[in-house]
Parts: C-alpha cells; sequence; structure tokens
C-alpha cells in the first residue's frame, strides 16, 4: 500500500525488473553452452538487483517513527559499516571475492578465482626486488603476458625472458583455474589452479586480508 502510493503502476514496474534479472538466468539454464569466468557475466544484473533493498531503505526512512523501521535501520548501519570497512581493505581490489562464509581467507584460493583479471600484477612487480636484473627466466600463469612484458620493462628488468614452466627459474602467477596435466580423454579436465600447480617459495606477493592475490615464485623444476 505504501509504494502503490508512492509510485504509479508499482506492481507492474516491479514485474518488470523482476523479469529482467530472471530472463536471462532461465535461458542460460535451457542452453547448452557452459558459463566461463565467472561472475562477469552478471555484473549487468547489479543496478537491477539493488532496486529492492533500495526500496526497503527508502520504505524504513519514510516511517522512521515505526519500532520496527528504527531496529531494522540499526542493523542495516551495523551491516553497512561492516561492508564498509572490508571494502576499505580490499581496496583497489574491491571484486576480490571474499565470502565471510567461505573458511579462512588464505585458503580460499582453493575455491575461487579471486584476481581472475590480473589487476594486482602492477602492485606485484612494482614492489619486487630483484638483485640480479641480468637474465632471469620467467614463467607465466594466470596473467597477459603483454601486460607482465611492459610492467618489467618499466621496472628495469630488461634481462627477463618468458619462457616454458619447464625452463623457467621463477613464475609470476594469479590463482586462475588451469589444467594439471595434459589428458587424452579431452571431455574430461583434470583442473586446478596455478598456485598449487606450480610449487616452490613464494618470493613477492601481493596480499588482502591474508589471501594471495598475485604472486612471484622461485619454482621447482624437477
Amino acid at each position: 500500500k505504501f509504494f502503490k502510493q508512492k509510485f504509479k503502476e508499482f506492481n507492474k514496474k516491479i514485474f518488470f525488473i523482476l523479469s529482467i534479472i530472471l530472463f536471462p538466468n532461465i535461458v542460460l539454464l535451457l542452453l547448452p553452452y557452459p558459463i566461463y569466468d565467472g561472475m562477469r557475466l552478471f555484473l549487468w544484473a547489479i543496478p537491477y538487483l539493488c532496486i529492492i533493498p533500495g526500496l526497503t531503505i527508502y520504505y524504513f526512512i519514510e516511517n522512521y517513527k515505526n519500532f520496527n523501521s528504527k531496529f531494522f535501520i540499526t542493523i542495516f548501519l551495523i551491516l553497512f559499516s561492516f561492508l564498509l570497512f572490508n571494502f576499505i581493505q580490499l581496496t583497489p581490489y574491491q571484486y576480490t571475492y571474499l565470502n565471510l562464509f567461505a573458511g579462512k581467507n588464505e585458503y580460499k584460493y582453493k575455491k575461487f578465482e579471486n584476481d581472475y583479471w590480473g589487476t594486482s600484477t602492477a602492485e606485484l612487480i612494482k614492489n619486487s626486488s630483484f638483485k640480479d636484473k641480468e637474465k632471469m627466466n620467467f614463467a607465466i600463469c594466470g596473467m597477459n603476458d603483454d601486460l607482465v612484458k611492459k610492467l618489467f620493462k618499466q621496472k628495469g628488468y630488461y634481462g627477463i625472458k618468458i619462457v616454458d614452466p619447464d625452463m623457467a627459474n621463477y613464475i609470476i602467477m594469479t590463482n586462475r583455474a588451469t589444467e594439471l596435466r595434459k589428458n587424452t580423454n579431452k571431455s574430461k579436465k583434470n583442473l586446478t589452479n596455478c598456485f598449487n600447480k606450480y610449487k616452490g617459495k613464494d618470493i613477492f606477493t601481493v596480499k588482502r586480508q591474508g589471501l594471495v592475490l598475485s604472486s612471484i615464485r622461485k619454482i621447482n623444476n624437477f
């Protein structure tokens, strides 16, 4: 009743918004094609998903004298403060997926592709400091090759050579999903992530809330 008085044809508008959200998801369920790269395919839905809680907050503000509204606004402010604190700690990697209920942060690299855009690459290379700036063989996993080469040159590492992991001394990587080993059966893939696939000692890392987003690792080749 409150919203019908405030907005013309409120029910129709809500139905339209829900249709926009549901229709693409129903299509995805019916199509045989797999979803790749996770959340970025659904970012378009964020403005629509914000409308419903936005209306709820608007209702509480307009009816602030009501006890229930005061109670829920208090709960909202507590939760918002927590999210804001989390937002600041993740700066500038707010898209990093760190679900509170998914276990300890340091082990979440096994569950999600946290820095799947590789945006921490610049910070990682900027903070690296190799004593020997001569020839070093580097492998890359989960990052853009051209970007890595460009950032290394900007840092002054002109002697770095990008090679296959079997020939590398170091590897620069995020925890992107990758094949553990080649499989003769093309329909089945034995997947892992870059951090688990290439063993060794982390020399430089970019971390947020205890989670390693990207790493330069001295790898063990056998």
